[in-house]
C-alpha cells in the first residue's frame, strides 16, 4: 500500500494542477477566479440613474458645534456651523487625541495634546470649509463647514 501511495499522489497533484489551468498565477494574484454573475432581466431593463455632477452638491454636515474623539474617529465626521460659533471637540478616549487643521486650511489651529476625558475648542470666525485631523493618531479625520 505505502508503494501506490506516493505515485496517487503526484498523479492527484498532477491531475489537479491541469484542473486549474493552463498559466500559473503571478505573485499576488489569487489563483480562483470569481464567476461572473449574469445579469437578471429584471436589472438588463432597469434605467441607471445618471450621477449628479459634483459641481451641483452641496456641502453637508450635522449642524452641531461639538465632536465626539473616540477610538481614533471624529463624530460626526462633518459638522455645519455659523461663523462665529464655538466648536468643541470632546476627547471620549484614555488615549491622547488632538485637533489639527489640513496644511491648506485658510485658518491654522492646533489643540496639540488631549488627554483622556478632556476637550478643547475653537472658534469659527470665517466663512468657509475647514478640514482637519488628528495629529497623534494620524488616523481620524474632519471637516467643518462654516456658514455666514
Amino acid at each position: 500500500m505505502n508503494k501506490l501511495f506516493l505515485p496517487l499522489m503526484i498523479l492527484g497533484v498532477v491531475l489537479l494542477a491541469g484542473c486549474l489551468g493552463g498559466q500559473p498565477a503571478e505573485k499576488g494574484q489569487p489563483i480562483f477566479e470569481a464567476a461572473t454573475a449574469m445579469p437578471s432581466p429584471a436589472s438588463e431593463s432597469a434605467a441607471t440613474p445618471s450621477p449628479t455632477p459634483a459641481a451641483t452638491i452641496k456641502p453637508d454636515g450635522v449642524e452641531t458645534n461639538n465632536v465626539t474623539v473616540l477610538y481614533s474617529s471624529f463624530e460626526p465626521k462633518a459638522i455645519r456651523v455659523k461663523a462665529g460659533t464655538k466648536v468643541s471637540w470632546f476627547n471620549e478616549d484614555g488615549r491622547l487625541h488632538s485637533v489639527r487643521s489640513s496644511p491648506t486650511s485658510a485658518e491654522q489651529f492646533n489643540s496639540f495634546n488631549i488627554a483622556g476625558r478632556q476637550s478643547w475648542s475653537y472658534t469659527f470666525n470665517k466663512p468657509g470649509t475647514f478640514e482637519y485631523y488628528d495629529d497623534v493618531t494620524n488616523s481620524a479625520q474632519g471637516i467643518v463647514y462654516v456658514d455666514a
